[in-house]
């Protein structure tokens, strides 16, 4: 009877399921600028959380490390036409004193980690599962 050959555990073999993360900073992306200049896209530093008690507002920083983040629903946002978030940037209706905002520094956020191929390595950055883009401006 053979047994069987355990792979030996790589960068590629993470645990998956979603983890928690609050969002540090945000950098603008320029080249997802809309018409008007204005970013749809955005690099995030996070820190991961832990539950720490029961319902809302109850989380704690778990560790020291910053990872580098980046939100699904900005993945396809390009500044031209509907953005992630549903809005057209692009539409005869957008207002001009118009542009969206990233993912408020503070906020909790659901997220995987994945290992991005760089050169002949790996780079572990953390998708956001959804964070909400809004916009914003002056009526």
């Amino acid at each position: 009877m053979a047994i069987p050959v355990r792979p030996v555990p790589t960068l590629q073999m993470l645990p998956r399921g979603i983890r928690f993360f609050t969002v540090i900073s945000s950098v603008p992306i320029a080249s997802s600028n809309d018409s008007q200049g204005n970013p749809t896209q955005w690099t995030y530093s996070l820190q991961e959380l832990r539950k720490s008690g029961v319902g809302y507002g109850a989380w704690t920083t778990k560790g020291i490390k910053t990872w580098n983040g980046y939100n699904f629903a900005e993945d396809q946002n390009d500044g031209n036409g509907e953005q992630g978030n549903g809005v057209d940037h692009d539409g005869a209706d957008y207002p001009t004193n118009f542009n969206m905002s990233a993912i408020p520094t503070g906020s909790t956020v659901g997220g995987v980690v994945v290992n991005a191929p760089s050169g002949t390595s790996y780079v572990q950055e953390v998708w956001i599962l959804y964070g909400p883009n809004g916009e914003d401006g002056t009526c």
